[in-house]
């Protein structure tokens, strides 16, 4: 399977994946970069709108993990 463009090769040679973590709990978004950072480059957005933001740019999420209620725009 060809790497997206975006990847860039971590340690290993692998490309490194890209992970956006949605949720309005800054809390969670704290916890859940800091499982994720050493495996993944993580991106974070407190809203529904700030994520759509991120997801328009690059490097593009390959992985999108959302909190399904939140407010004015939710999962």
């Amino acid at each position: 399977m060809a790497q997206p463009i975006h990847s860039i090769p971590n340690a290993g040679g692998r490309a490194q994946r890209t992970i956006l973590v949605v949720d309005d709990a800054p809390d969670n978004l704290v916890v859940l970069s800091e499982l994720l950072q050493p495996h993944y480059r993580v991106r974070a957005a407190i809203s529904g709108v700030r994520a759509l933001d991120i997801a328009r740019t690059e490097p593009r999420p390959d992985l999108i993990l959302l909190d399904i209620m939140m407010p004015e725009m939710d999962g």
